[in-house]
């Protein structure tokens, strides 16, 4: 599952602050700072969409759902 996020992540510094928490058991994420819309990529097997949601907003920023991918396993 991929699901695509727009973010409010501004500079390396709020990334920084942010990379502790993201990196969950099975999950690969991106955020594409270059992006106008911040774009965070989070790669995993199970539905983690509220857990990073919830997660930017207890950190003090903004996560919003952009599309999700669903891919058959291998």
């Amino acid at each position: 599952m991929i699901s695509v996020f727009k973010t409010n992540v501004q500079s390396e510094v709020e990334l920084h602050k942010l990379k502790p928490n993201l990196n969950l058991p099975d999950v690969n994420w991106n955020i594409d700072l270059h992006d106008s819309d911040r774009i965070l990529r989070i790669d995993s097997q199970e539905n983690v969409n509220e857990i990073i949601i919830s997660l930017f907003k207890k950190m003090g920023f903004k996560c919003t759902v952009l599309e999700v991918f669903y891919a058959p396993p291998f």
